[in-house]
């Protein structure tokens, strides 16, 4: 609880000053009306503060009579409890979902800073004392009081996710009697009693809520024959069965569901292809979103977190194109010409050359910490679609879902292009980069010079006119100074193994290299490590505005290959030869000097980060340690990679060729996946020994209820 008198101090009189008529109650006693309103105007106020971030210490801190709701209660007993402090723990008890006083007083005892803020002189009310309070002083003839409790409860925890409080609804709550499930073995019958029981618990809790924002999708009359969350547990059903698809899986689906008219197999394929894919992003989105708002727990799930993005393809190639048995299967029935349908280098079963296989691919926005885990958005890939637009599509809504720390990507997202957007939407990156001629000779700089690390300044380069359009807001306003340093990130080059490993490495490669002239070479500092490449740039750019009279804009990195047929007569010079030459020789000596050997030695990381790590009189392996421990995070993008597989088991199966419809079975399996991954998560909670290396939730089971959610089954 981190509120202090002086924030508190500062609430109260930001309410006197914006609301002089607060506080209603006094002048309204016993009506319910006053009693919200006063409650809505202090819980705004004080979650604006930005030290305020904790529900039960906004109660705790709500300055109220209990007068004011007729509590019974003797004050002059020896007995008796703080009226005010009472009704406190009442409203704190309904806002954290407790029907029962014996489970409420378990939340209090693994709570006590509670206590410090209630005028008890003796700790907590015993569980009876607790059920006097609500059932006897509270009572009157209609109940107002409580009504009234309630709907406080409930503006408490509406303004507290308004404002990215955390405040779990009570089926996201870990379970209190921790001990007895102190085994988190999915095999132990108590534990996977629990799970079922937690399973269906949170299921009664958001299902509804994501069927009904599913069935918005359809545009059905009220009296349609077949209701639109018929479509929804039906494709649960479907998944939930292995290698079922829609026709067969329906008519099964049929004979087993209490609904008195399912679709056909064709009926149910032509609805769902239907849904266009913006509409289909946006429930997955407000799905996860309602998910994430009722799980948030005090210090989980509401702080920065790392995400990673990655593209996945479906379960199944389409067809494949072998170099010795050609196409397989029928070549007729995948036509690769298909925007959709794109190749993919699968790793060859006998370890041998990978084959070409086609697929449909769809990329994904993933938060990586454990107890954040969810698939924010998804997207449709298509062929020539630019990666920067893949990672502009998923950052723009999923940094209002959540605070992204840092994003984590692969290689091929590297480009300036990508790391331009990603300073667009105000969120930092980490990725390893490629590695061209330029790269590789500074890596055997680095190795001639026995040098483990070199960081390095780069400024991203793109396009003006992209620039522009996706920077053109930020950059308002800046100085040219200011722009440069906006776009500078830094790039670092590290030991690929541990430095024994990396030295032992080096001395091979030396002792089966031949030597030559120019082995040592001058050290340069770190920033300035220049390959011939970029020297030669430099220079060209120089020889071609100032010798060939070339406009600026003109010019590019290399010389143009085209040189002699593209620009004019006069433009030509005798120089040209000599450029070429130039330009030949240093190709020649690069095939020497950058080895691939060389490159292996290094790992190449891009980073915008402001928590990467600084350096002054270092000694070399400290600053490896040092570099090593900011770069561990990025292990956690295999994560995402793992859960792709997980997202599959929820994927119904289909041979459609329609991409749209391979879209929603991949977008709705992403809400099912969200939900199953938020359940283990919880389920987690309530064991003292740690995480499963297992999940401890069947997903079976979740299927199950999402299939029966609309039937009446769990209600």
């Amino acid at each position: 609880m981190t509120a202090t008198p002086d924030t508190i101090t500062d609430v109260l009189h930001s309410i006197e000053e914006q609301h002089p008529s607060w506080p209603q109650t006094p002048d309204n006693p016993g009506e319910t009306w006053p009693r919200v309103w006063d409650t809505a105007v202090f819980a705004n106020t004080w979650f604006t503060h930005d030290d305020h971030n904790d529900l039960d210490e906004a109660i705790l801190h709500y300055p109220f009579s209990a007068n004011s709701f007729n509590y019974g209660a003797a004050r002059w007993h020896r007995n008796t409890k703080s009226p005010e402090g009472m009704v406190k723990l009442h409203l704190i008890r309904l806002a954290n979902g407790f029907d029962h006083e014996s489970d409420f007083y378990d939340y209090l005892t693994e709570t006590p800073e509670i206590e410090n803020h209630l005028d008890f002189d003796d700790g907590f009310p015993t569980r009876s004392t607790l059920w006097k309070a609500w059932n006897d002083h509270l009572a009157d003839d209609d109940d107002e009081a409580k009504i009234s409790l309630q709907i406080i409860a409930n503006t408490f925890i509406k303004t507290a996710r308004e404002h990215n409080v955390p405040a779990p609804a009570r089926a996201f709550q870990p379970a209190y009697d921790a001990d007895e499930l102190s085994n988190p073995d999915p095999d132990n019958p108590s534990v996977r009693e629990y799970a079922d029981q937690k399973t269906e618990e949170v299921w009664k809790e958001i299902g509804p809520f994501i069927h009904r924002t599913y069935n918005r999708c359809f545009d059905r009359e009220d009296n349609a024959s077949i209701d639109a969350g018929t479509f929804w547990e039906g494709q649960a059903y479907i998944a939930k069965q292995e290698d079922t698809y829609p026709e067969s899986g329906l008519n099964d689906y049929k004979a087993e569901t209490t609904r008195e008219n399912v679709p056909c197999g064709r009926y149910h394929r032509d609805q769902l292809r239907d849904l266009p894919i913006e509409d289909i992003r946006r429930r997955h989105r407000q799905s996860t979103e309602h998910v994430l708002n009722r799980a948030r727990q005090n210090g989980r799930l509401n702080r920065p977190t790392m995400a990673s993005i990655d593209i996945t393809k479906s379960a199944k190639p389409l067809c494949k194109l072998d170099s010795v048995e050609g196409w397989d299967p029928n070549p007729e029935k995948c036509d690769v010409t298909d925007e959709w349908i794109l190749g993919y280098n699968d790793a060859a079963d006998d370890g041998g050359d990978p084959d070409i296989n086609y697929y449909y691919q769809f990329a994904g926005i993933r938060t990586n910490d454990a107890s954040h885990p969810a698939l924010l958005d998804g997207i449709p890939v298509h062929r020539d679609m630019a990666r920067w637009e893949i990672v502009d599509e998923l950052l723009k809504h999923s940094t209002d879902m959540v605070d992204i720390d840092i994003l984590l990507m692969d290689r091929e997202f590297d480009t300036d292009e990508v790391k331009a957007v990603c300073l667009k939407h105000g969120v930092d990156f980490l990725n390893p980069e490629r590695m061209f001629n330029s790269e590789k000779a500074t890596c055997t700089r680095l190795r001639k010079q026995r040098r483990m690390i070199h960081v390095e300044k780069k400024t991203v380069d793109v396009d003006d006119d992209l620039l522009d359009e996706l920077l053109g807001n930020e950059l308002d306003g800046m100085t040219d100074d200011e722009i440069e340093d906006f776009l500078t990130y830094t790039r670092v080059y590290l030991p690929a193994e541990n430095p024994d490993l990396w030295r032992s490495q080096i001395e091979e490669i030396e002792s089966t290299s031949p030597s030559s002239d120019d082995d040592t070479e001058q050290e340069v500092p770190d920033g300035d490590l220049q390959s011939d490449a970029d020297i030669r740039s430099e220079m060209w750019g120089s020889f071609a505005s100032k010798v060939l009279d070339v406009d600026q804009d003109w010019v590019s990195d290399e010389p143009p290959e085209e040189l002699h047929s593209e620009r004019e007569a006069d433009v030509r010079s005798p120089f040209d030869d000599l450029v070429t030459d130039v330009k030949t020789e240093e190709e020649k000596n690069s095939r020497k000097r950058n080895s691939d050997k060389d490159k292996q030695l290094f790992a190449l990381f891009a980073t915008s980060h402001s928590d990467f790590p600084e350096f002054d009189d270092t000694e070399e392996e400290e600053k490896v340690e040092a570099v090593e421990s900011f770069l561990k995070r990025y292990n956690d993008r295999w994560d995402l990679e793992e859960h792709w597989k997980y997202v599959r088991v929820f994927w119904a199966e289909t041979k459609s060729r329609d991409h749209q419809l391979r879209f929603v079975n991949f977008m709705f399996a992403c809400t099912l996946y969200n939900v199953w991954k938020i359940i283990d998560f919880l389920a987690e909670l309530s064991f003292s020994d740690g995480r499963s290396d297992r999940p401890l939730i069947r997903r079976n089971k979740l299927l199950v209820y999402a299939k029966q959610s609309l039937e009446g089954v769990l209600t």
